[in-house]
């Protein structure tokens, strides 16, 4: 079964939309940004896009460089990566 994600159309990072980043159908995902546009989360919405989960991963997220912090050596990582699953967090390596 496809998730969907509601995504910023020019920085690829999952757009403020409620305290989901997933929905099960486009049509609960058009839903919860109507919900964020009345909320005042979204300004306008040209600015975000649905897309199916994986092909988000695959083909749309933007990667950026970061430095891993223990080793200090510059790796690419997806936009949205959390920060307890990123190296280049002091959360990654307290854990």
């Amino acid at each position: 079964m496809p998730y969907f994600v509601v995504y910023n159309v020019d920085t690829t990072i999952y757009a403020n939309v409620g305290d989901k980043e997933r929905f099960k159908s486009v049509a609960a995902a058009k839903a919860a940004i109507t919900r964020a546009m009345k909320n005042g989360w979204i300004h306008d919405r040209n600015d975000v896009a649905i897309a199916e989960e994986v092909e988000f991963h695959n083909n749309i997220e933007k990667q950026v460089e970061r430095k891993n912090l223990m080793s200090g050596k510059k790796y690419m990582e997806a936009i949205n990566t959390p920060c307890f699953l990123s190296p280049s967090r002091e959360s990654y390596w307290s854990m």
